[in-house]
């Protein structure tokens, strides 16, 4: 037992990528930099409990799937690890009385909803599974725009976040629909149907995207890499290879990220 396993059995990549959403949200909106650092701090140590907390859980299928994870392998206590993800979930939590009432709130939401997802929800299956963990992505964005004065582009972009991230979640319980134990859509409904809905949710995205230009909340800018999201979800909604349309869309919202950082200039 090392630190080593304690940083990785948190997903530091993952946490790193929550940070960053949650400091363009908060740069979206005019929030105040000392804050935005402490709301950055404080949702990643939510999302690295979280992340264990999904561990713990999975513990039994990580020994067989994925033997190489520090809990799955041994290399960290279960209760220790219990007591590790109640330690991030407080420390994040406490970072978030900092900031404002709306972040207390929302802390503590999604800190629930991280455990009751990993204990509950994920086994449940349907498209609740997928809407939660879309729910989650997108509140990261409005998570440092409740620090600001301007919140319109902030929830633009998590809106958008959300539907496509519905959209590549669909896609990802496609691809594992052999290996899934969990009734997810495509089991209930079958591949191509569960395909349709996730296109349509990617349609939705992209109805949605002139928004912010139209209403006047960011520059024409915002169209130069959001061109590239347009033609990566429109080429997704073509290709047969499973793997390739999630990759591209996933490349299509990096990108949407990208414009909306564009549209402040």
């Amino acid at each position: 037992m090392t630190v080593k396993d304690y940083f990785e059995i948190t997903r530091p990549l993952n946490c790193l990528m929550v940070a960053v959403a949650v400091f363009i949200g908060g740069l979206l909106s005019g929030a105040d930099n000392i804050k935005l650092f402490i709301a950055s701090i404080s949702a990643a140590l939510i999302t690295a409990a979280g992340n264990v907390v999904n561990d713990i859980f999975d513990i039994r299928v990580d020994r067989i799937n994925k033997p190489y994870k520090p809990l799955a392998q041994g290399r960290i206590d279960v209760r220790i690890a219990q007591l590790y993800t109640i330690t991030l979930f407080v420390l994040g939590n406490i970072l978030a009385v900092f900031l404002t009432i709306y972040n207390v709130i929302l802390a503590l939401l999604n800190s629930f909803l991280l455990v009751l997802y990993s204990y509950k929800i994920k086994k449940f299956g349907h498209l609740l599974k997928n809407l939660t963990i879309s729910y989650l992505v997108a509140s990261t964005f409005l998570y440092g725009g409740l620090l600001g004065y301007n919140l319109n582009a902030t929830i633009l972009l998590s809106l958008l976040a959300f539907f496509s991230n519905t959209a590549r979640e669909i896609v990802k319980d496609v691809e594992d629909i052999k290996g899934d134990e969990a009734r997810t859509l495509p089991k209930i409904l079958g591949i191509n149907k569960s395909l349709l809905i996730a296109d349509s949710f990617l349609v939705l995205a992209m109805l949605m995207s002139p928004l912010p230009v139209i209403l006047g909340i960011l520059s024409i800018y915002y169209f130069i890499p959001l061109s590239v999201t347009l033609g990566s979800f429109l080429l997704s909604m073509l290709v047969k290879d499973i793997n390739k349309k999630k990759n591209l869309i996933k490349l299509g919202m990096l990108f949407g990220l990208l414009s909306f950082l564009f549209g402040i200039f």
